[in-house]
């Protein structure tokens, strides 16, 4: 089953500290499908935002959307705000880095035969 990369960022009221991290660390190994890909940080501009970074199957990711959602603002000491975002793969990079180049050879094509 294919999997995809999910961050999520959690805003807190006070500095991140050790314990926001661990929090971090335990809602992401629910929803992770391998432990070892969970990174989690610390904003490098924002120190009350806290990163989690995890790849889980793409099969179940509306229905993980809801639940990290909810997890993370039940499980998180001094929880402000989050977000979530599921960045494209390299290969979905390419694929649309080449559909891009694609449709400039056609616009280009279209103008120089307009003249």
């Amino acid at each position: 089953m294919p999997s995809m990369k999910v961050i999520v960022y959690i805003e807190l009221s006070v500095a991140t500290g050790k314990r926001h991290l661990s929090e971090m660390q335990l809602a992401a190994q629910r929803f992770a499908d391998n432990k070892d890909s969970i990174v989690v940080s610390v904003d490098s501009e924002d120190n009350k935002v806290a990163i989690a970074e995890f790849t889980m199957p793409k099969a179940r990711q509306m229905d993980a959307v809801d639940r990290i959602m909810r997890r993370f603002a039940q499980d998180m000491p001094d929880y402000e705000t989050q977000s979530i975002c599921f960045p494209r793969s390299a290969a979905e990079d390419r694929k649309a880095q080449k559909a891009s180049e694609r449709a400039k050879r056609k616009r280009a094509e279209a103008r120089s035969i307009k003249t």
